[in-house]
């Protein structure tokens, strides 16, 4: 059938899509959960932008890394409550068993995806804020060393509010420095919190739920 590439160029397609992954994540989840905003209105109201391929395809690998997002927090979850909650596996390290380690790596595994994942998806949603007002200015955005730093100055020449802004860059740097960048660059440090039996509400690791909180309040606002 020679390589065929995935695309969504019909509003019946993005139908199917956007069915297709709420079931995805469903299943992989076990709860109900749909992404805040409608796919198949992004086509339609985009359709007549003059970038709106590229803003629709941006889009849609958005709603999928968000997606993948989701099922990485809820998953975290679900290995804690089925073996690190109270009355559970307690205590002592993950040396004690093969299900305490087997338990831990999961967790870490969800957690190291979670991190990635995260910062990647909002340098694509500053991406896509460019996008919508100008393809020469995201052509830039994606060749700039740092797209914090590139964004932020973009932002107060376009009039974005600056508090706004201000918050978003304070979110980020405070993400890197606790998070990625010792993931991404280092020897990492997260596995200290994670493989432990500590609680998972008394280290960092719980902070993780407060970063996805505020994504998700954001997301549909800059999509739509």
């Amino acid at each position: 059938m020679g390589n065929v590439e995935f695309n969504l160029k019909e509003v019946s397609d993005v139908q199917i899509f956007e069915k297709m992954l709420n079931n995805f994540i469903k299943e992989e989840t076990y709860t109900p959960f749909n992404i805040p905003y409608s796919l198949v209105d992004c086509f339609n109201n985009y359709s007549s932008h003059k970038n709106g391929i590229k803003i629709f395809t941006a889009i849609a690998d958005i709603s999928i890394n968000f997606t993948l997002i989701y099922a990485d927090v809820t998953k975290i979850g679900i290995v804690w409550n089925n073996n690190f909650s109270k009355g559970k596996l307690e205590g002592g390290t993950i040396l004690d068993s093969q299900l305490k380690f087997d338990g831990k790596m999961k967790i870490h595994r969800y957690y190291t995806s979670f991190i990635f994942r995260y910062r990647a998806i909002w340098d694509k949603l500053m991406g896509l804020l460019i996008l919508k007002s100008s393809e020469n200015d995201y052509e830039l955005f994606l060749k700039a060393k740092s797209k914090k730093k590139f964004f932020k100055n973009w932002a107060k020449t376009n009039s974005i509010d600056e508090i706004y802004i201000d918050l978003l860059m304070t979110l980020l740097s405070n993400f890197d420095d606790k998070f990625r960048t010792a993931e991404a660059h280092g020897m990492g440090k997260l596995r200290k919190h994670t493989l432990s039996m500590q609680i998972m509400s008394e280290n960092i690791q719980i902070e993780i739920i407060d970063y996805w909180n505020k994504l998700l309040k954001e997301i549909a606002k800059i999509i739509v």
